[in-house]
């Protein structure tokens, strides 16, 4: 989703400075009682955290947001700023674990 979510020195640079928009997406998710999924991992990311760059330098204003069980589920995010991609939005990816195991196929009915 795309948002302001704050205005704290970790999630902005330069002059790039908005509020957090009362009407936004993120006050939706916040009323769901849904978190941004990036605080969680604060320590493990280089600072400032920055999803967009533009003109007036750079905020981060992309991000996923999850229900309490799914936040638990949420291993570790990467910010990927050079992707090739023409684009002034860094690439997000989240490690998720789905719970999924390996299928093995038992020697008795395998083909």
């Amino acid at each position: 989703m795309q948002d302001t979510p704050d205005n704290s020195n970790i999630i902005h640079f330069g002059k790039c400075r908005m509020p957090k928009h009362p009407l936004g997406i993120i006050k939706e998710c916040e009323s769901a009682e849904l978190t941004c999924t990036i605080y969680r991992h604060l320590d493990d990311l280089e600072k400032p955290i920055i999803t967009r760059h533009g003109p007036k330098a750079g905020r981060f204003i992309d991000s996923m947001y999850a229900c309490s069980e799914g936040i638990e589920k949420v291993m570790k995010i990467r910010i990927i700023n050079h992707t090739g991609i023409n684009s002034d939005h860094s690439l997000i990816l989240s490690n998720i674990d789905l719970g999924l195991k390996k299928f093995e196929v038992s020697k008795e009915k395998e083909e």
